[in-house]
């Protein structure tokens, strides 16, 4: 922490007091690459005034709405930066397929990319379309994580320095056509770095691109405001706030208080009138409660790791005690925890030749004599599911339980 802190800067004026609880260090390298991206972003900004294309006989028979329907136009026109905002449920990938529909209309491509792998799989799934994560685009165009967490760039004829082979440059499915719009789904979820390495591509190949997302919703788990920063620069701006996927108008509205932040504690005593909030006398009595209520189907946030690792040592007691898992042969997660058939653990690694990614949950069915885990995936909306076989050496660095 010493040696970080020695390379950085504070963000405070001279003489001004630094209290401990307040992030006020960074580095000029931060500041650089956040000025790289700000110009970048101008760049494509003002240019960001070409003419949108009518998409209204597309959106009736897609049965948009009208801010749905601007979405999709902004989307599928040439303009070099667009930005569509929508709240949870507002019909984002519903848009986006009419969006894919009018720019091949207008004779250009999309290319969905998302900031992980998960979230790439879902929207594949939800677009019927194949999709990629950001980092995947960028590492096909050279792009390499170094030992310092930060992206570099190979050349054609250097030597990659993960397989040792000559990088010859992007495969050709990957390269970009000129005009070919980007389309960032979950770019709340974007960081920085990735972002700037993104329109660097972008850049070269002459490729629009589109931010889709929520500023409301999960941060990066990097450094993040790219959807802020380009909301601020682009006319090309489309807000969507009419909901779709819930039934109860009521809630709807909730929702929409909640991603405003408008009077949080009137909200929490609206939802708990209406019995969507447990209330516990104390911590012990909240873990106990989860551990033998909660389903496999049911999802659980927790402020720490070690807060995740004791409720899941924890609810798996209770599956053992139900049969539900069996725990005569195991092995060891990432975690520390024994799994056994019937456990539900996730995966914490990209891995293109297992088939998985990071953040997939996945039901243990069987565990060989070698420690290697045969599973089958969980909650992934499609008729059939996928089962694959995680090596004993993946499951002791990337599995633990979910």
């Amino acid at each position: 922490m010493q040696l970080a802190a020695s390379d950085c800067l504070s963000v405070l004026p001279p003489g001004v007091p630094k209290p401990e609880h307040v992030a006020h260090l960074t580095s000029l390298r931060v500041v650089a690459v956040e000025m790289e991206l700000r110009d970048l972003l101008t760049a494509r900004a003002e240019k960001s005034n070409q003419r949108i294309p009518d998409v209204h006989k597309l959106a009736v028979q897609a049965g948009l709405d009208d801010e749905q329907e601007r979405a999709a136009a902004v989307v599928a026109s040439a303009n070099p930066l667009v930005v569509v905002e929508g709240a949870a449920g507002s019909g984002k990938t519903t848009m986006l397929k009419t969006a894919i529909e009018a720019a091949a209309a207008e004779g250009r491509g999309m290319r969905v990319v998302t900031p992980t792998k998960k979230a790439a799989d879902v929207a594949a799934q939800d677009l019927g379309i194949p999709t990629d994560s950001v980092a995947a685009l960028v590492y096909a165009h050279g792009f390499r994580w170094n030992s310092d967490g930060m992206w570099t760039r190979l050349r054609p004829g250097d030597a990659d320095p993960e397989t040792g082979s000559t990088y010859r440059g992007p495969a050709q499915e990957e390269r970009l056509a000129r005009g070919e719009r980007i389309v960032v789904d979950e770019a709340g979820m974007l960081d920085q770095d990735s972002a700037l390495a993104l329109l660097q591509v972008a850049d070269e190949a002459g490729a629009a691109v589109a931010l889709v997302g929520d500023r409301a919703q999960l941060p990066a788990v990097g450094r993040g405001g790219v959807l802020d920063i380009a909301t601020k620069l682009t006319p090309a701006v489309v807000d969507m706030t009419s909901l779709h996927r819930f039934t109860d108008p009521a809630y709807a509205a909730f929702t929409l208080e909640l991603r405003h932040a408008r009077s949080p504690a009137a909200i929490f005593d609206r939802l708990n009138e209406r019995g969507l909030i447990a209330l516990h006398d104390t911590d012990e009595d909240l873990r106990s409660a989860i551990a033998t209520t909660t389903s496999t189907a049911d999802a659980i946030t927790a402020a720490t790791n070690d807060e995740a690792r004791a409720l899941n040592e924890r609810i798996r007691a209770e599956r053992v005690d139900c049969d539900e898992v069996d725990d005569g042969r195991t092995v060891f997660g990432s975690d520390g925890l024994p799994i056994g058939a019937g456990d539900v653990i996730q995966t914490r690694s990209n891995e293109s030749t297992l088939g998985v990614a990071n953040r997939q949950t996945w039901t243990v069915q069987h565990v060989g004599d070698d420690g290697a885990l045969s599973v089958v995936e969980t909650g992934n909306g499609r008729k059939w599911q996928r089962t694959v076989t995680l090596p004993a050496e993946y499951v002791a660095e990337d599995a633990h339980l979910a």
